[in-house]
């Protein structure tokens, strides 16, 4: 199915992966509509996470990786003003502490 940094990602492993992600967003409270923001660098992870969202009719919003913590923070921020749409942050968050 993929491959990254010279390792192939079978399609089931991929499949497993966009399972658990759409699990672990489903855990956190993302339903349909939601935006979720993804951090963007090319990995299992960041595709999956892409991919989980998708599949659950949330809405993925890709997030350039060179973004600096100080630009992130003002992503969340503005999201956070924004009362009249839920934007799950799980990534910028995770990212920032």
């Amino acid at each position: 199915a993929l491959i990254i940094d010279g390792r192939r990602i079978s399609y089931g492993t991929l499949h497993d992966a966009v399972c658990r992600c759409a699990g672990g967003l489903a855990a956190a409270g993302v339903t349909p509509g939601d935006r979720v923001a993804v951090v963007d660098a090319a990995s299992l992870l960041s595709i999956a996470s892409l991919l989980g969202a998708a599949r659950m009719g949330a809405t993925p919003a890709l997030m350039n990786p060179a973004l600096t913590p100080a630009e992130l923070r003002k992503v969340r921020d503005h999201e956070k003003r924004n009362a009249n749409r839920k934007t799950v942050l799980n990534a910028i968050e995770a990212m920032l502490g």
